[in-house]
């Protein structure tokens, strides 16, 4: 019982501080107080614990690309938001999102309800004509086809099913922003969904590695069928494990960079004559994760990846040099000289990737060509979120040939290897301008948020994670990450904590705790 009171007192006084009030004893609360307080406490943990659990997950059921790993992820989120809202409740205080781009979001999904309302057939031929001038042949929609159009209700979406579900999966990953801002407390909280994420980067690169060095390229129990020599983890496709990878390795940079010692660190550690542990651990552990990550992400051989990987760096450690003037200068020569020593002892399997790009080009910008030929039938509304798929088929009658591990296959393009374009294909003009609205709007927050008064240690963590997010952005220029669910679903929990990392508040920028520099 004295243990309990103890821990009710501290996180009393740590919740009191947060909030910039006196602290209070917890046998100063009423009855009704203290159970509100513990109530508050026990849905916090509930909902840090799902997240954590989900971001360990994802990645590991392959990147969540089947149904049942999917639907978990959907279920978990659910759960957070229902835990979330009882807890808001239960304080009778509803915390509004700080995120900038809420509103760019709800537009997208009055788009989307747009794109999935029944209208009259002569309002369809008005706003996009192209399907009753052309034979779309298209699955499960009768109302399409060779045969004449017969039904007099329609939608703008041509295989609304799909965007049913696309929309299903916009709303979760809107309730999923909300939780992080608004439920995941500064420090304690962020720190535990930070360390999961370098963790979950860190196994991923551990253990495609040892597949990959000890020749047995399985994934679990099964052996792979592709990319047998590439490292993939325990992603089917390089590309995304590569992208894996892009959003965990600033990230551990970040934290290198944050446990560097300052010239002030190391005269104080030489005059007292102690050995500098801590800094041992806070440098060469984040050094070896970082070493690992980069030979995996080397070797997964993802040209995008190293690409995306490589600018986001640049532009991380040009923020960096900004914080941390005073910064011991012994260490960051041995910082980087690690670096480029593993870069060099790799650089024939970077050399080698990016000759053999020219083999698969042709077919990727062949899609791309056909993509926009769809853009010019329906510039404005799109042909449908989720539909790129089914409508391509009417677009590509090429057969195209891949080289996988040295075998011919049939390419299967479900999606476009551009989420740009993608994007422009199923939602249209109207939803590529929301998208960089969006985008505009979350770089103008991440800016201003490192601009805020912050602790060093928390704006150098935040400047990994906004990096992170910049990475994806790149990546996806050339791929289709966002489109799978563990991918997606990381980028949307860095997306969020880089707008509000070590801020005091539920998404907001209030003042930060002091604590000081390292």
């Amino acid at each position: 019982m004295q243990f309990q009171f103890w821990l009710q007192e501290r996180l009393l006084s740590v919740s009191c501080h947060l909030q910039n009030v006196p602290t209070i004893s917890y046998a100063q609360l009423s009855g009704g107080q203290k159970s509100e307080r513990l109530f508050e406490e026990k849905y916090s943990r509930l909902i840090v614990s799902i997240l954590v659990f989900l971001i360990l997950f994802s990645p590991l059921a392959y990147g969540s690309v089947d149904p049942w790993a999917y639907n978990l992820i959907r279920v978990g989120i659910l759960i957070m938001l229902a835990a979330g809202l009882m807890r808001t409740a239960n304080a009778r205080n509803f915390p509004a999102s700080s995120s900038s781009f809420i509103i760019p979001a709800l537009l997208f999904l009055a788009l989307l309800a747009v794109q999935l309302t029944p209208i009259p057939l002569w309002l369809r031929e008005l706003l996009s004509p192209v399907p009753s001038s052309h034979s779309l042949i298209l699955p499960s929609i009768p109302e399409y086809g060779q045969k004449p159009l017969e039904s007099t209700w329609t939608q703008l979406s041509l295989y609304p099913p799909a965007t049913w579900e696309g929309a299903l999966d916009f709303l979760a990953f809107l309730a999923l922003v909300w939780v992080v801002l608004n439920v995941i407390r500064p420090n304690e909280g962020q720190r535990t969904v930070l360390y999961s994420l370098v963790g979950i980067g860190g196994l991923q690169a551990i253990y495609g590695l040892f597949e990959y060095l000890t020749g047995r390229q399985g994934i679990f129990f099964f052996p792979k069928l592709h990319y047998r020599e590439d490292v993939t983890g325990t992603y089917i496709n390089h590309n995304h494990f590569a992208g894996l990878m892009e959003l965990t390795l600033p990230i551990v940079i970040a934290m290198l960079w944050a446990g560097l010692p300052t010239e002030r660190d190391s005269s104080v550690l030489l005059s007292k004559g102690k050995k500098p542990a801590k800094f041992v651990k806070c440098l060469f552990v984040p050094l070896g994760l970082l070493s690992i990550m980069l030979i995996s992400l080397v070797l997964s051989h993802s040209r995008g990846g190293l690409i995306s990987t490589g600018i986001s760096i640049l532009v991380l450690l040009s923020i960096l040099v900004q914080y941390r003037r005073s910064l011991n200068s012994r260490w960051v020569p041995l910082v980087f000289t690690m670096v480029l020593v593993v870069l060099m002892f790799l650089s024939s399997e970077l050399l080698s990737r990016f000759s053999y790009s020219f083999r698969d080009a042709p077919e990727r910008m062949g899609v791309w060509r056909d993509s926009i030929r769809i853009v010019k039938d329906f510039p404005l509304w799109g042909t449908g979120l989720g539909s790129f798929k089914y409508v391509l088929l009417n677009y590509r009658h090429k057969v195209d040939i891949l080289m996988v591990d040295g075998v011919p296959r049939q390419a299967n393009w479900n999606y476009a290897h551009n989420d740009y374009l993608q994007l422009l294909v199923e939602c249209g003009l109207l939803g590529l301008l929301l998208a960089g609205w969006a985008i505009m709007l979350w770089v103008r927050q991440f800016l201003a948020g490192l601009k805020k008064t912050l602790a060093p240690e928390d704006r150098i963590l935040r400047c990994g994670l906004g990096c992170s997010v910049i990475a994806m952005l790149i990546h996806s220029f050339v791929d289709f990450n966002l489109h799978i669910p563990a991918n997606a679903f990381l980028f949307a929990v860095c997306a969020s904590l880089a707008t509000n990392y070590g801020s005091v508040g539920n998404g907001t920028e209030g003042e930060t705790n002091e604590r000081n520099e390292m």
